[in-house]
């Protein structure tokens, strides 16, 4: 019952807070009732312009602030496990005559494909390949590094127990809302050759057009929320448009993320922030 009752409690809570937000934002005015007491319209206008320039500072580091679990746990295998605490790449395993053919296990949730009936898929990390038998096998990229394939392994440990191992919407909650994922998204196959064993700058490559569109969306909402005020008559007009050019952004973002045959779609699907439509 104790069970129950937490699993049921985060979504009631988010869901109650999310009404009571909106109450207090359109209803306020009228009522002079606020979350936490009397309404306020200065300090509700404080508090959605610092959300808002928050959201627009932090939105090209929100893949690193989702990984953060991920960075951590990496760092602290590295930190304890290698000599020296040095990372090396996968593929320097497979030139040392004297170092066994290391082959390590991970899982890819969520994916499945067709006439599958899982949603588990079973991926080998080695120094000469990365994939599996229902994902397939691509070279292992020379940039990927031993310590991140072995904290991709070890977050199979809750990721694939909450993402693909059961069907309660709670664990998934509880996962997102307080970031515990292990896991992190890999390239599988990379559409830039020419940054050939630089992964850093791979990654924010293949992120930079969806980030440059969530940018352009999070300035809109920023623009037309900081003019409305000073506005009236013709202006609202005017932030209305920022607000429907913000939102049709945003559909054709999560539309075209789907159809991945293109390459604008497979670029826009890599973004961290769309996957969690």
């Amino acid at each position: 019952l104790f069970i129950s009752i937490v699993a049921g409690a985060g979504p009631l809570l988010l869901l109650g807070w999310t009404f009571s937000v909106v109450q207090y934002a359109i209803f306020g005015p009228m009522t002079h009732v606020g979350v936490f007491g009397v309404h306020d319209d200065v300090q509700e206008r404080t508090i959605m312009t610092w959300c808002l320039r928050i959201a627009l500072v932090a939105l090209p580091l929100y893949e690193e602030i989702r990984a953060g679990l991920h960075l951590y746990y990496k760092r602290c295998l590295c930190r304890n496990f290698f000599a020296g605490g040095r990372d090396v790449e996968m593929w320097e395993l497979g030139q040392h005559p004297y170092c066994p053919f290391l082959i390590m296990t991970g899982t890819s949730n969520d994916y499945q494909p067709p006439d599958d009936t899982d949603t588990i898929s079973e991926l080998s990390f080695t120094p000469m390949h990365v994939g599996g038998e229902e994902t397939g096998y691509v070279a292992q990229p020379d940039y990927r590094t031993l310590a991140k394939c072995t904290a991709l392994s070890g977050a199979g440990c809750l990721d694939a127990i909450s993402l693909s191992m059961s069907n309660a919407a709670s664990l998934r909650f509880w996962l997102e809302v307080l970031n515990l994922a292990w896991g992190d998204y890999i390239i599988f196959d990379h559409i830039l050759p020419f940054f050939h064993g630089r992964g850093q700058i791979l990654r924010i490559c293949h992120r930079l057009p969806s980030a440059i569109c969530w940018l352009i969306v999070f300035a809109l909402l920023n623009f037309a929320w900081s003019s409305s005020d000073a506005m009236r008559g013709s202006g609202c007009e005017e932030n209305k448009a920022y607000l429907q050019t913000a939102l049709a952004i945003t559909f054709t973002m999560v539309s075209l993320s789907f159809f991945t045959c293109f390459r604008i779609g497979e670029l826009l699907a890599l973004s961290p922030m769309l996957r969690q439509f």
